[in-house]
């Protein structure tokens, strides 16, 4: 006849809890129809924005590179100053940015810098379509 072992701390019974399976994590309240909507609403609108943002952007680099090249041909020397319809124009030092992935190539060489691209995980992003447009492969 088997004995049968009633203690709570069996093998059995440790056994059994190790290869349950682990408890599910805390669940996030899903997003409604309107979330989602609204969502993709504001990213349009942010793109929009963004295109009218990158025409401004570039009419003032024109701009600004037009000015540049006067205040070129209109000083020399250290202190590049000249005065124009009541605005003064200036060339002065700016911060100094290097070049990093340059820099560091040089440094290290080409080799170290493909070994950080292949350690560096890829970012994920966010996508949403709506289904109707999905087309099906």
């Amino acid at each position: 006849m088997a004995t049968v072992h009633a203690y709570p701390n069996s093998v059995n019974e440790r056994t059994r809890k190790s290869l349950s399976p682990a408890p599910k994590p805390r669940t996030v309240k899903p997003p409604t129809k309107q979330e989602i909507e609204s969502y993709l609403s504001l990213r349009e609108r942010a793109s929009e924005l963004e295109r009218e943002a990158r025409t401004i952007r570039e009419n003032a680099s024109m701009l600004g590179d037009k000015i540049e090249k006067y205040v070129r041909s209109e000083t020399r020397g250290k202190r590049r100053v000249t005065v124009r319809c009541g605005y003064e124009l200036a060339l002065e030092a700016g911060s100094v940015r290097p070049s990093w992935k340059q820099e560091f190539i040089a440094e290290l060489g080409e080799e170290a810098a493909q070994a950080v691209v292949k350690r560096t995980p890829p970012s994920q992003v966010l996508r949403v379509e709506p289904l109707e447009l999905k087309v099906k492969r």
